[in-house]
């Protein structure tokens, strides 16, 4: 498991970074460094200015630290050059810990964005199985998710990363200057951000998963609120639906403030640790009686070490754990993001050549081991240029069928063979739903014009207006598009929702004929239209089918008169009827 340590945790986001992202994680470890030295170039420069301002005091200006070569040429200068140069060394440290602030930052936002932005396309590379198992609020959830990974992730991380390298140049410098004291101040400061990490650890995990598990509850809740709006209204069960978002939100918070206390605590307790401990190296020193211009150097380099540490130790526990308190939520991105695609990420591939017939061979499929089969041992074979409907009873396969030949589900014996050719992977499948058009019963519309709806992604700068204003009649949407001060150009909504019904599934029509697939799949494609206007659609199916391939899936009798043959589904299997014979039998029902 990811969460289990935190190394192995860390070794798997730096195993998924890109090749780029590492070399910048390398040059900014770098960076680090260079910060790292000028501390210890500001702790050396005031060490070495207060040893000169305190040999007016009668101290040996050698007793603390062996004078080296650039300590004397520094020595040689006069207080006010020394205190300048110290001035413009601090200047420059400080700007290379504005540009290591930077630097960490932007290292840190574009790796959650690749993180987010792949765990996004690993999403969209699923088969139909895996997102019908899949609430699409977890989806939406793990999305959200993503932008946790730069602010309470990698950055902390980085954060954690430089206070840990700066103060171990701060630490070098001070036990040159003060061996055993040094060690007394590092080892008080490690032992008590241990001891308290050790305590807080297993609140810090729960509270993890809390936040993790309240979060994606609070996206579903929104989310079944949101698409169930006029039952929520109709039935007034806006407090109902109030009430489970405020658990979840409540659950949220507390987890998330938890976290907050639990990560800022240890500096207000060890503030009063690092002065007292101080007091006590002021007292140790003094009670050695080496004379106060000695002395004076070495409590001067300590208490600002203990400035500068207590800080640094602070971000580093704090680093830990706000990584360790969003650890969940991060390795639930990241499993998204290294997920397998199941599909073929080309868009633009060759179709395969159809040019005869759709076969399906000894075809079984079911949902469940434990289930009944859906279909059972298929053989059928569709000729190409035929439109086909598929009836039955409710729930009976005939979506799963059309599913099957539309390469989203894949059967779980048997095969399926276009002019012959068996579909081997992901590669064959993409490449013959390169030929399929399909419209739903649910048109899924974007929140966009209606011609990029029609023209379902594709830029609107490559969008053919002249085709699309044939298929817009076609589907006999026209005399409505003509009506909008906008004309095609009018946007839907969200999901559609400007558009009545009928309006919708014309405008799923419309983007069937622009895609100009030699497939068509018209799942109770016309269901919201009244008679009339589903009777002309028809008549121009029929009319451009004569070199398509079409399948129709209906409850209607009217729908079905255009069919060269019928289908019937029960039981799991298929009953093949001439549409005449079909249409004309007293018990046929569809419903």
């Amino acid at each position: 498991m990811l969460s289990k340590l935190l190394p192995k945790f860390l070794a798997s986001i730096i195993g998924e970074m890109y090749g780029r992202r590492r070399w910048q994680l390398v040059g900014l470890l770098v960076i680090l460094i260079v910060n790292a030295i000028a501390e210890f170039a500001n702790f050396g420069l005031f060490f070495i200015l207060v040893r000169l301002l305190s040999a007016d005091l009668g101290g040996d200006q050698a007793t603390a630290m062996p004078v080296g070569k650039i300590e004397a040429t520094l020595m040689e200068l006069t207080p006010l050059n020394l205190s300048l140069l110290f001035i413009a060394i601090l200047t420059v440290a400080s700007g290379i810990r504005l540009f290591t602030y930077w630097a960490s930052a932007q290292f840190s936002y574009r790796l959650s964005y690749d993180f987010g932005t792949r765990a996004y396309s690993r999403f969209l590379h699923q088969n139909l199985a895996w997102h019908k198992n899949t609430h699409s609020g977890d989806i939406i959830a793990i999305l959200t998710k993503a932008q946790v990974l730069s602010h309470a992730l990698v950055l902390p991380i980085l954060q954690g990363l430089t206070a840990a390298i700066t103060a171990m140049g701060a630490i070098a410098f001070l036990l040159s200057v003060s061996l055993v004291p040094t060690l007394v101040l590092a080892l008080i400061y490690l032992l008590s951000y241990l001891a308290i990490a050790l305590l807080v650890r297993p609140a810090l995990r729960r509270n993890s998963m809390k936040v993790k598990l309240a979060h994606a509850s609070r996206v579903r809740s929104g989310q079944e609120a949101a698409a169930s709006i006029r039952d929520v209204i109709l039935g007034g069960l806006q407090g109902h639906f109030t009430e489970k978002y405020r658990v979840y939100d409540a659950d949220y918070r507390d987890g998330q403030s938890n976290s907050l206390v639990l990560t800022g605590m240890p500096r207000f307790l060890l503030e009063s640790i690092g002065i007292g401990s101080l007091i006590a190296l002021t007292l140790y020193f003094f009670q050695r009686d080496d004379g106060l211009a000695n002395v004076l150097p070495i409590l001067a380099a300590l208490g600002l070490g203990a400035q500068r540490l207590l800080p640094l130790a602070q971000q580093i526990y704090a680093s830990w754990a706000t990584v360790s308190a969003n650890r969940e939520i991060a390795s639930e991105v990241l499993e998204a993001a290294r997920r397998p695609a199941q599909l073929s990420s080309k868009r633009s591939v060759a179709s395969l050549p159809f040019e005869k017939s759709i076969e399906l061979e000894n075809v079984s499929f079911s949902y469940s081991d434990t289930l009944s089969p859906v279909l059972d041992n298929v053989n059928l074979t569709f000729d190409r240029s035929s439109t086909i409907g598929v009836v039955g009873q409710t729930g009976g396969g005939k979506s799963t069928l059309i599913d099957i030949v539309m390469g989203l589900m894949t059967p779980t014996q048997g095969r399926m063979l276009i002019d012959g050719y068996a579909l081997r992977d992901s590669e064959d499948i993409r490449r013959w739903q390169a030929n399929i058009s399909h419209v739903p019963q649910e048109i899924v519309l974007i929140d966009a014009s209606i011609a990029e709806n029609i023209a379902f992604g594709t830029n609107r700068d490559r969008i053919d207006m002249a085709k699309m204003a044939d298929c817009i009649t076609m589907a006999e949407l026209d005399a409505f598009v003509a009506t909008l001060p906008n004309g095609a150009e009018t946007r839907v909504g969200e999901r559609g929702a400007q558009l009545s019904g009928g309006q919708r599934q014309r405008v799923g029509l419309a983007r069937a004929f622009y895609s100009s697939a030699p497939v068509m799949v018209l799942d109770e494609a016309t269901s919201a239209l009244d008679t009339t206007t589903e009777t002309k659609i028809m008549h121009r199916i029929a009319h451009v089918s004569e070199d398509m391939t079409v399948f129709i899936i209906a409850h209607r009798l009217s729908t079905l008169k255009s069919c060269d043959i019928i289908y019937e589904i029960g039981e799991g299997k298929l009953t093949r009827f001439e549409t005449e014979a079909y249409l004309s039998r007293p018990e046929a029902s569809l419903t």
